[in-house]
């Protein structure tokens, strides 16, 4: 089992240890890993849900995003888990040295009751989701 202290999230609900001001992160190669996403294997269409906005056309420009998960130590070099995010390599769970990133994916924590209402994940057309009172003010 894991330790409280580990489960990090905004509130004591479900057995989190209510260390978080703000729900947003970087994901984790587990996370990524659950979702389908497999080491050195790039995906096929339609491609996860990490990967793409709403319409499933792939984010991100072509670049990799990293994970908060590290993968090895080298040469006095620091490297993390990374997602592929462009054509050639959609999905890609691979390795790279941590300098070499100038671009994230920041993953955010919604509380269950949270629904969509509109957008496509665009910058023109950026998601918009609801959430009632009832919803809003209950610790989940």
């Amino acid at each position: 089992t894991q330790a409280t202290t580990d489960k990090f999230s905004a509130s004591t609900t479900g057995g989190g240890n209510g260390k978080l001001t703000y729900p947003i992160a970087l994901m984790t190669a587990d996370e990524v890993s659950f979702a389908g996403g497999l080491y050195n294997k790039s995906l096929s269409s339609p491609y996860a849900w990490y990967t793409v906005n709403s319409k499933g056309n792939l984010i991100s420009g072509g670049n990799v995003f990293p994970l908060m998960t590290p993968c090895q130590w080298y040469n006095a070099y620091a490297y993390v888990f990374v997602i592929g995010a462009n054509s050639g390599m959609p999905g890609v769970l691979g390795c790279t040295m941590a300098g070499s990133l100038n671009f994230i994916r920041p993953a955010l924590s919604l509380k269950a009751c949270v629904k969509y209402l509109s957008g496509n994940g665009t910058p023109s057309s950026p998601y918009e989701v609801t959430i009632d009172d009832e919803c809003a003010n209950a610790e989940n």
